[in-house]
């Protein structure tokens, strides 16, 4: 993991590229006018964690990876950002068919089409962070990126907007464990939270759900609007489903209920006040 390097340059990062690494975590922390690492140094060290094999087969050497973590982090610089939509840096990624984390914050440029690479390369991926990718990734290309995989942990900030985001990922949600979305607030400002939560407890889109974060996402009055709905009108076709209500301050809230025995938790988070809201 390098995080905290300020001193280390993109160029000294490539040494990286000669070691047989299963898990790589680059947080880049050091102001500046550029990020502190670029694309072509990750894609140098991605192609430099290959190794061959098949020799002696007569079949074509082919080569592959043995990378199951990666995150890439930009979080004090300007964002990394990609040409051609990245579907070289996403390329190089499914060269490393067994990545199953893969957390990318402060990366921007990724297209509909490189997610959709990365799906059919490493449809083994089971945890996925995109934290700003940039507006080329649409609702549309998420969703028919998530459908390829199984996850089961995934946090979106800033991707699409949130009634695109959350269609997608009800179209993908039968192993999902954990869902994090972060900063909505403008997508979500008219969104019904009280139907958010009914859609989470459906066995049939989150069967395998237990957690849930909404940060930054939803307002207090949006808060406080869905629990006097969720009182005054309950789901009696949901009459098993024991919701219980906690306020930790005026900002932060939990929704619990049981399923199949197990609980599941939404965690509300950062909701300011519409008027507080930059």
């Amino acid at each position: 993991s390098l995080e905290g390097n300020d001193d280390l340059t993109s160029d000294g990062m490539s040494v990286l590229a000669n070691l047989r690494l299963q898990e790589l975590a680059v947080v880049c922390t050091r102001a500046g006018t550029s990020s502190q690492i670029t694309e072509e140094t990750l894609i140098h060290i991605l192609a430099g964690n290959l190794r061959g094999f098949g020799e002696g087969t007569g079949e074509r050497l082919r080569q592959h990876g043995e990378l199951r973590a990666l995150e890439i982090s930009e979080r004090a610089g300007p964002p990394l950002e990609l040409v051609e939509g990245g579907e070289r840096l996403m390329g190089a990624m499914g060269r490393h068919p067994l990545l199953n984390s893969l957390s990318l914050s402060g990366v921007v440029g990724i297209s509909d089409k490189a997610l959709w690479v990365l799906a059919n390369a490493c449809p083994g991926l089971k945890a996925l962070t995109l934290y700003r990718p940039g507006s080329q990734l649409t609702s549309a290309g998420l969703q028919q990126a998530l459908e390829c995989f199984g996850l089961k942990s995934l946090s979106l900030g800033c991707v699409a907007d949130f009634s695109g985001a959350f269609k997608a990922i009800q179209s993908a949600a039968h192993h999902l464990i954990m869902l994090d979305m972060t900063r909505y607030f403008r997508s979500a400002a008219g969104v019904s939270l009280v139907s958010v939560l009914r859609q989470l407890q459906s066995s049939e889109r989150f069967p395998s759900l237990r957690n849930a974060f909404f940060r930054g996402t939803f307002s207090a009055e949006q808060v406080a609007a869905c629990r006097l709905t969720m009182a005054l009108q309950p789901d009696h076709s949901r009459q098993s489903l024991q919701i219980s209500w906690f306020q930790f301050d005026e900002q932060t809230f939990q929704v619990q209920w049981l399923s199949g025995g197990d609980q599941v938790c939404v965690h509300l988070q950062r909701c300011f006040r519409e008027g507080e809201f930059i």
